[in-house]
């Protein structure tokens, strides 16, 4: 088997495959209970989230078959530049080869060529594989949060990019997590509606 990475536009991997592969990967996700917008995206909506940045495809050689898949968007906090990770899948007979990871390593030079200082991602509290890709290839639990059409709490994952003293202090990060997770847990729901407590504080 031999696997390349490269820029989705820099192939004839038709858009209609980055979608039918999403909604194969996303699929078990959904039977999980876990509402992942992958699972019923259509090429219209991914078209425009590619252009909020790039997106890299995976490609068994062998076999000119799309086997993983993730977008790279550029965002920014105040002034800073940041990537953040968006639909990222290895299809489920290639899961487990180290796919993700090499996809990953792409997205990351791409982030870093443009200035980008840390990247973002994230997954479901109840998706463990996922979180354990994120902890093994360097990221951090940074937020906790919930989001409206969701049915899930979900960890916001960082990694940096560019030196933080405060981002390489693991007690000061597992400290700001456990003060967010906390707060979250109060004021709302998994799928993101406020709790009583939220209502009452109007949060």
């Amino acid at each position: 088997m031999s696997i390349i990475i490269k820029p989705l536009f820099d192939t004839t991997v038709p858009l209609s495959d980055v979608v039918d592969l999403l909604h194969v990967v996303f699929a078990d996700r959904v039977k999980q209970g876990m509402n992942f917008g992958a699972a019923v995206i259509t090429e219209q909506e991914l078209k425009k989230e590619i252009s909020e940045g790039a997106a890299f495809v995976a490609i068994d050689t062998n076999c000119s078959k799309l086997v993983g898949f993730g977008i790279i968007k550029i965002k920014t906090e105040g002034s800073v530049l940041f990537g953040y990770l968006a639909h990222e899948a290895v299809d489920s007979s290639y899961q487990g080869m180290g796919i993700a990871t090499e996809l990953l390593k792409v997205q990351e030079k791409y982030a870093k060529e443009k200035g980008c200082s840390y990247i973002k991602s994230n997954t479901a509290s109840l998706a463990k594989s996922s979180i354990r890709y994120h902890i093994r290839n360097g990221f951090k639990k940074a937020e906790f949060n919930s989001f409206k059409g969701t049915s899930y709490y979900s960890y916001i994952f960082r990694k940096q990019l560019k030196p933080s003293w405060f981002w390489n202090n693991s007690f000061l990060v597992g400290l700001r997590f456990k003060v967010i997770y906390i707060a979250v847990h109060l004021l709302r729901k998994p799928n993101g509606e406020k709790t009583v407590v939220g209502q009452l504080m109007h949060i």
